[in-house]
């Protein structure tokens, strides 16, 4: 991404790819759900799992409503814009993630704020205004639902995720070097670690083995819903902290080229990507997501699209030196 991206021109083309991925999980969300009512609970897009598409989704709105406020597309390109960060947050309503959901708030709500504090001006609250009639019209129709939502949410699996949870830290404690990378589920099924996901069962099943095999044995098997914690499972507390320097690293690079700027297109995108990515961050301490391949794969694209427009920024000011 850093070597392909090289002039203003390769970064449009990149942003209306996002947008149009976007674009494309609105259509998959709305056809599945009111044309062939093939989902009838919990959307997940083109994605395995409704966190999945809501993350994915969430990494990249926070970067198209900063550019529609500065007014940096095109008429034709910016109404494509305002389709796709509707329909992104329709995609996320109807994934019914309730984390996801409120970050996604916080994150649009903060790339509106940090907006008009760098440029206020009429358009943008002019847009803010529509925008929040908009949404407001949506909200009193899907609110029903996400109330239900949060209000119907199952106990057993916040405290699974906790389980999972007091795993990761015991594997951590234990073992310097962690047990090894992608191998704490296989860990939890086949070590005594499994005891920490089913304390309960310790005083109350007569046999522990038959209760292992049996299918309300297995019920809570899966992987840490913290990201964090999972790498720290897996390479000991010195591998999470590294892990932690390395997504540290491209934020602080964001944070500072941000700073750096006066071009309102670059400094649009960058506060976008900012935001971004700290919706992913905060994900991470109630998901795993980072290291599912898709959410994985468009935090490269970005951070790449970061670096090189820090790039760009360096080339530019060397022409403008001359």
């Amino acid at each position: 991404m850093v070597n392909i991206v090289r002039d203003r021109e390769d970064v449009k083309v990149v942003i209306t790819a996002l947008i149009a991925a976007v674009l494309f999980e609105g259509w998959i969300v709305f056809f599945d759900k009111y044309i062939t009512r093939a989902v009838v609970n919990r959307s997940v897009g083109s994605f395995p799992h409704p966190n999945t598409l809501a993350m994915y989704i969430d990494l990249i709105i926070p970067t198209v409503l900063a550019l529609i406020l500065s007014g940096s597309f095109t008429k034709k390109l910016n109404r494509w814009a305002m389709m796709a960060l509707f329909a992104g947050m329709l995609c996320v309503v109807f994934t019914k993630s309730r984390a996801a959901l409120v970050i996604m708030m916080g994150a649009l709500s903060a790339v509106t704020a940090i907006s008009i504090f760098i440029k206020p001006t009429a358009r943008k609250m002019g847009i803010v205004f529509i925008g929040f009639l908009l949404v407001d019209m949506v909200g009193v129709a899907v609110a029903p639902r996400i109330i239900k939502r949060f209000q119907s949410a199952p106990e057993a699996s916040e405290q699974t995720r906790e389980y999972f949870n007091y795993a990761a830290s015991a594997m951590a404690r234990e073992r310097l070097l962690g047990t090894g990378i992608n191998s704490y589920s296989w860990m939890l099924e086949n070590t005594d670690y499994y005891w920490y996901v089913y304390p309960d069962a310790l005083n109350t099943e007569d046999d522990l083995d038959e209760f292992r095999e049996s299918k309300q044995g297995r019920s809570r098997l899966g992987t840490a819903h913290h990201i964090y914690l999972l790498f720290a499972a897996e390479t000991g507390w010195g591998g999470m902290w590294i892990f932690v320097l390395f997504i540290g690293r491209f934020y602080l690079h964001n944070l500072m080229l941000l700073f750096k700027t006066h071009d309102e297109y670059y400094q649009s995108i960058l506060l976008g990507l900012l935001i971004g990515f700290s919706t992913l961050h905060l994900q991470g301490l109630l998901e795993w997501i980072f290291r599912q391949t898709q959410v994985l794969y468009l935090f490269f694209v970005l951070s790449g699209l970061m670096v090189a427009i820090g790039n760009m920024m360096k080339k530019e000011s060397i022409q403008i030196a001359r």
